[in-house]
Order: C-alpha cells, then structure tokens, then sequence
C-alpha cells in the first residue's frame, strides 16, 4: 500500500507562506481540501499540488524576458 504524504496547517503555511488563520480559511472555504484526523486539520501533497495548480499565477507581459522566458 502506498504512504501518503499529508502535511500539518503550520507546515502548510511555511511551504505556501501564509499563516495559519489565512490557509484555515482557504479550508473552510473549500478551496483547500483537508482532512480531519481526530480533532486535527491535514492536508495532503496531491491537496496541496491541486491548489497550487488552481493558483498558478498567469505571466504578465512586462514581467517575461525579452526571449518570452
């Protein structure tokens, strides 16, 4: 069987640079998927990698190299 990665809301925050209340927020507005393990909040790496896919910042014109890079 395979492990899981599944990351606290404190390690949430220091990969996403965000604090607590912030990454509580994006959970309870169902825009981070977690899980409740007993009476704590987990977020798994495929969780993690969705939201930040969904996030995924589209390049402004002004801020791409003049090779398009």
């Amino acid at each position: 069987m395979e492990e899981k990665v599944v990351y606290t809301i404190i390690e949430v925050c220091k990969i996403l640079h965000l604090c607590d209340r912030t990454v509580k927020n994006l959970i309870k507005d169902e825009k981070l998927k977690a899980l409740r393990l007993g009476n704590r909040l987990r977020v798994t790496k495929e969780s993690l990698d969705e939201y930040l896919e969904e996030c995924e910042i589209k390049q402004h014109p002004k801020w791409t190299n003049k090779d398009g890079k």
